[in-house]
């Protein structure tokens, strides 16, 4: 009886150990495999997100940085660098989409957060024109389209502060 015991005990401490070691295995892989997925790189130029890429065209950092930015007239921030990317559709139907301006959240413990009714923006599609440049307001939207199946758009972006904007609004 006492050998049957200690072979039980045996086995339940083997058992216990193999589980234990899965377990350790399980999570280090998991770990692993999140810190690498949000590990960043210094240029991203594609971005493929359920049935749309994203290719950035141009990477400079300063085309939607405003961070060293002041009030210019309209003028003059068209005269900015766009931020250009084609959005292709690789899905079966049209998708509908938002192009909002968020806040680099990255950046928030070092800059202010300017105010989004000082920020100007103008953007075009394609070879079109630029749209008449309007203040980016409470929303952050800039531009609602639909892209059909198979299709691809070309859309550059130019950021500025408003003119009106007090000179406080420098370094936000």
């Amino acid at each position: 009886m006492i050998k049957k015991n200690m072979t039980l005990r045996k086995i339940g401490i083997v058992a216990l150990t193999l589980v234990l070691m899965v377990l350790v295995v399980f999570l280090v892989s998991r770990s692993f495999a999140y810190f690498n997925y949000m590990k960043k790189g210094d240029t991203l130029n594609v971005i493929s997100i359920k049935g749309i890429d994203v290719e950035i065209i141009n990477d400079s950092e300063n085309n939607l940085n405003i961070n060293e930015a002041y009030p210019m007239y309209d003028e003059e921030g068209m005269n900015n660098a766009p931020f250009e990317f084609t959005l292709t559709n690789n899905s079966n139907k049209a998708l509908d989409i938002v192009l909002k301006i968020e806040n680099d959240i990255d950046k928030q413990g070092e800059y202010p957060l300017l105010n989004t009714n000082y920020i100007r923006y103008s953007y075009k599609v394609g070879n079109g024109e630029y749209s008449t440049p309007s203040n980016l307001g409470e929303n952050n939207i800039i531009l609602t389209d639909t892209i059909s199946k198979n299709e691809t758009k070309e859309i550059s972006i130019k950021l500025w502060i408003d003119k009106d904007a007090p000179n406080e609004v420098q370094g936000h």
